[in-house]
Parts: C-alpha cells; structure tokens; sequence
C-alpha cells in the first residue's frame, strides 16, 4: 500500500492518539523539538523538514508551498505526515514522554 493511502489506523494510531502528538508537537520545547526532528529522520530526507514545520509551526501543505516549492503533492505529503506522527509516538513512548490515557 502507498504511504499516500495509509491512514492513522494502519500505523496503530486513533484519531485522538494523533491529535495528542500534534498537541506535542505544537507546544514542544527545545529538547522536545530534537526528539521529533529525530523521529522523522525514517522519512525521505527531503520531505522531512517539510513536515517537521508542519506539525511544529501548525502550518498546512498550502502554507508550505507559498513559500517554499514542494514536487509531492498534497495526498503524498499529508501521507508522509501520518507516517512522522506514527514515528513520533513510538519516539515518545521510548523516551517515556507518552501520557495518552
């Protein structure tokens, strides 16, 4: 299956689990911010920061491209950031930092 086509719930993630992550990832500090840079490192290497700004900065993929040129579309790009989001929360419950009850 394409990364485009998977959704939350093939990366083992609910809607809610999701929302808790991007929550995190708006309000994280320095340090925090070192741990999601390093779980999106599994990402392509180009579409990385892209989405680390994303969730980081609440920016959406039509924010993204005014100021920047993005060659994937917006179903690849929204699909590369679920598969940050599922990396993130396994990062989160490595470092012990997932409280999600």
């Amino acid at each position: 299956m394409r990364t485009r086509e998977k959704s939350y719930s093939d990366y083992g993630m609910t809607e809610d689990e999701a929302d808790y992550v991007k929550s995190f990832c708006r309000n994280a500090d320095d340090e925090q911010r070192k741990i999601i840079q390093y779980a999106l490192s599994d990402l392509q290497p180009y579409i990385a920061p892209y989405v680390f700004y994303s969730l980081v900065d609440n920016l959406s993929y039509e924010d993204i491209c005014a100021k920047n040129y993005l060659y994937i579309g917006k179903g690849d790009f929204y699909g590369h950031r679920r598969q940050g989001m599922a990396a993130i929360k396994r990062w989160m419950i490595l470092y012990g930092i997932w409280d999600y009850n």
